[in-house]
């Protein structure tokens, strides 16, 4: 089956699941945090009751890598991040919004393009012999490049496969190594928010106070209150904060709703990217409002499967069109600059670092499905 045919039937089901998988949850209260508050009007102008909308974003990161413990490992990647919701307001008085999101799509996918691993210099704390022994007798019956590295393993004779790299790549490459996978492979993680629908509440001042998860895959109530962490619902609005502004003017957009523009979801983020509204447009029979991105340099750490990663990411170009009529960012994009460093918790991998530089493009669209309840 083609990726696209895949990712499209995965969009659908997910859609089905969201649409009929129902749980009686519990409101959960996030943490308040003040942010600026929205002049009551306007508040209500753009979010009216019943107003519906679809957003979507996708990060793109190509790079090279490596991983510095007993072993380095090298290879050609493409990571693609993706992450798609339908929004719609369901009550909106007095100041405080009642909105429903269903995730629709969450997801990373890495492409390995090209693997190789060798060995650090050996001392009495290097744990090869630990760490491939017990993969070595499957190893021996599928490949004779793996039988003649063991051999050489224990003979240590670095003349016949220096730093053992060909050995080492060999297991790496059928997924014997913690951490290995087959070259040229598409592995495709699903978010654990995919399929999730939630009602969240949203008070002016404060941002989102209480989420409760509606349905799709029962999720803890901590994965709950993550998820509201990092919603940021009314993204659009924050993007392009006053309908005072003039071309020229610039102004800042946190690192919480400039990581929503990333598809980076449940993560921890500080920073901000400033950008400059450029001139008013029409494109495609729409009127927009230019935004370019000047600057941005943001820190971004996720923690995954007993790792700690951190980002540490500068925007180097990038814009956005922001739709007058809607008030929803119809479109925005940009590049990046990225050093990327983990510190994994994992038992082999205990206090290894792994860092590349990386180079990032991202994209990210809202559309508008339903204007307001008439």
């Amino acid at each position: 089956m083609r990726a696209s045919s895949f990712m499209a039937l995965r969009f659908s089901c997910c859609c089905v699941l969201a649409a009929t998988a129902v749980h009686a949850q519990q409101w959960v209260d996030i943490p308040a945090r003040e942010t600026a508050r929205i002049d009551d009007e306007l508040l209500l102008s753009q979010y009216p009751q019943g107003k519906k909308w679809h957003g979507l974003s996708v990060m793109r990161v190509t790079g090279n890598g490596y991983c510095k413990n007993w072993m380095h490992r090298e290879e050609d990647f493409i990571v693609t991040n993706s992450y798609g919701y339908q929004a719609e307001v369901l009550d909106n008085r007095l100041g405080e919004l009642t909105l429903k999101v269903e995730v629709l799509s969450a997801s990373r996918e890495k492409v390995a393009t090209r693997l190789s691993v060798k060995l650090r210099d050996l001392d009495e704390a290097t744990p090869i012999f630990a760490v491939l022994l017990p993969y070595v007798e499957t190893a021996l019956e599928l490949d004779p490049l793996v039988k003649r590295g063991w051999q050489l393993v224990k003979s240590f004779e670095d003349f016949v496969d220096p730093d053992l790299e060909k050995t080492l790549t060999k297991l790496a490459e059928l997924g014997l190594l913690v951490g290995g996978q087959q070259p040229a492979e598409s592995i495709i993680e699903p978010s654990i928010f995919e399929g999730c629908s939630f009602k969240l509440r949203y008070v002016n001042g404060l941002g989102v106070t209480k989420v409760e998860q509606i349905a799709g895959k029962r999720l803890k109530l901590d994965e709950v209150r993550r998820w509201g962490l990092s919603s940021y619902p009314l993204i659009d609005h924050y993007i392009f904060p006053s309908l005072k502004y003039k071309p020229g003017d610039k102004w800042s957009i946190d690192a919480g709703r400039a990581t929503k523009l990333m598809a980076l979801v449940d993560v921890e983020s500080e920073g901000a990217i400033e950008v400059q509204y450029e001139k008013d447009s029409r494109i495609d029979g729409v009127n927009v409002r230019e935004l370019d991105m000047v600057a941005g340099a943001l820190e971004v750490s996720e923690t995954s499967q007993g790792r700690v990663s951190t980002f540490d990411i500068t925007i180097t170009s990038g814009a956005i069109q922001m739709d007058t009529k809607s008030a929803l960012v119809r479109l925005a994009h940009g590049k990046c600059d990225v050093d990327y460093r983990q510190i994994s918790s994992d038992h082999w991998f205990f206090n290894t670092e792994l860092s590349s530089e990386l180079d990032v493009q991202f994209r990210y669209e809202s559309k508008l499905v339903v204007a307001a309840d008439k």
